[in-house]
């Protein structure tokens, strides 16, 4: 409500009469609530991926009153503002909204082509009401990740207790990025204090046989944008070791048996690993004998083979292959060695090669009495005939004797008449004396 009074001059106010008028005025109030920025989707998106994706921005304004106002939204990404002319791989709906009443009022950013490293960082929405002069923002951080790297392994065979090298490398065109690099063995453990892309193995074993996991990180190490909006990428690769068993030596004995013998034949496997990591698979040729069960010790295996009812010299051959329980460990290539059974020729001493015949034990008892009979009846001849011999000599003897004393007493007779007349310092001997009775005994 106004009231005009007059105040010139002219005429003296006493006469002017004041104008008195009434008039309306509307008082509206206005104001930003809310501004809520989001992403879908809420996973971070790959580089070089091409699934669109959306930032949004959500206004909610409330208004009282007869409410009449413009309501703009505006972008800006790292500072700087987003719009047709100066990043074209962004659509937004920007455009000024009227605000009249209560509301909400969206705007969005959707990427264009695939993402890439230019969609990173700091997203700004601002939100102003021209006439009441009231501006709200609100910003979010989007993230991007890097691709997944071109990955290349080399993989590596060894002879056990040699040194192998995996080999591990990657690379992602375009872009400036690092990699780290980490080892899982087959036990799936990380392997201490190996951080590149080669691991060596000293003296490969049979437990080092296996699948390894490369494990890869890139970081992102430009200047385009902001590292911090750049997630790393981590990737795994596979590379494989395998040990090869080293061939062994396989050596088999000669043996001599006699006609009709079982003939031994030892086949010895000689490995540089020790056997308790093996397994072994032994074969023998000609398969007319029987093999025992295979004994280890230590890096050696022992087959026995027994060929029965030997007659003929031949050759046998022991061929032996080892293996592991492990798909990565090879099995070795057939190994063989040779081995030699003589059996004795009995003609070569003058005896005809003897034949096993059945005995019949109450024949040879018949055969050895009658032996012993003839033994015996010969044993009486010879003894009876011994005697008569003792006999018959002793009688001769006898007659030899008395004559020879009868020649005796002739001589010692014709002695005494020859002394009679003899001179008796003659010293001419006489007849011979006759032998003492031994002598001529």
């Amino acid at each position: 409500t106004s009231t005009a009074s007059y105040t010139g001059s002219e005429v003296e106010s006493k006469y002017v009469i004041d104008s008195r008028n009434k008039a309306s005025v509307y008082l509206a109030i206005i104001d930003i609530d809310s501004v809520i920025v989001t992403q879908s989707p809420s996973n971070v998106p790959v580089i070089g991926s091409t699934k669109e994706y959306t930032i949004t921005c959500d206004v909610t304004v409330s208004c009282t009153g007869l409410c009449s106002d413009t309501l703009t939204i505006s972008w800006s990404l790292n500072g700087n503002s987003v719009n047709s002319t100066n990043l074209t791989d962004l659509e937004s709906n920007n455009s000024p909204f009227t605000v009249s009443s209560n509301g909400t009022f969206t705007s969005t950013l959707t990427t264009v082509g695939d993402i890439s490293l230019s969609h990173a960082g700091q997203y700004k929405c601002t939100a102003g009401l021209i006439t009441a002069g009231i501006y709200h923002s609100n910003t979010i951080d989007c993230d991007v990740k890097l691709p997944t790297p071109s990955i290349t392994v080399t993989n590596d065979t060894v002879n056990v207790g040699s040194t192998a090298t995996l080999v591990c490398s990657a690379s992602i065109s375009n872009m400036s990025v690092s990699f780290v690099y980490k080892w899982a063995g087959p036990d799936n453990l990380i392997i201490s204090g190996e951080t590149n892309g080669t691991l060596i193995i000293s003296r490969a074993d049979f437990d080092d046989a296996g699948q390894y996991m490369c494990i890869i990180t890139a970081s992102y190490t430009g200047s385009k944008v902001n590292t911090k909006y750049v997630m790393d990428s981590v990737n795994t690769a596979s590379a494989y070791l395998t040990v090869k068993i080293q061939t062994p030596t396989v050596e088999v004995t000669d043996t001599t048996v006699s006609p009709g013998e079982d003939a031994i034949l030892t086949c010895i496997v000689t490995t540089v690993n020790n056997t308790e990591d093996l397994t072994s698979n032994i074969t023998w040729s000609p398969n007319n004998g029987t093999a025992g069960a295979t004994l280890r010790s230590n890096n050696i295996f022992v087959s026995i083979y027994t060929v029965p009812n030997v007659y003929d010299d031949d050759t046998y051959t022991c061929k032996a292959t080892l293996s592991h329980a492990s798909e990565y460990v090879l099995t070795t290539d057939s190994e063989s060695g040779q081995g030699y059974v003589f059996v004795t020729d009995d003609s070569e001493s003058g005896q005809e090669p003897t034949e096993e015949v059945e005995v019949n034990y109450e024949e040879v008892v018949i055969i050895l009495a009658v032996i012993l009979a003839i033994v015996l009846l010969v044993l009486i001849i010879i003894i009876i005939c011994f005697l008569k011999r003792v006999c018959s000599s002793k009688h001769v003897a006898t007659n030899d004797n008395e004559l020879l004393l009868q020649n005796v007493g002739k001589r010692d007779s014709e002695n005494e008449e020859i002394g009679k007349d003899k001179d008796p310092h003659d010293t001419t001997p006489l007849l011979p004396e006759s032998p003492p009775p031994g002598d001529i005994q």
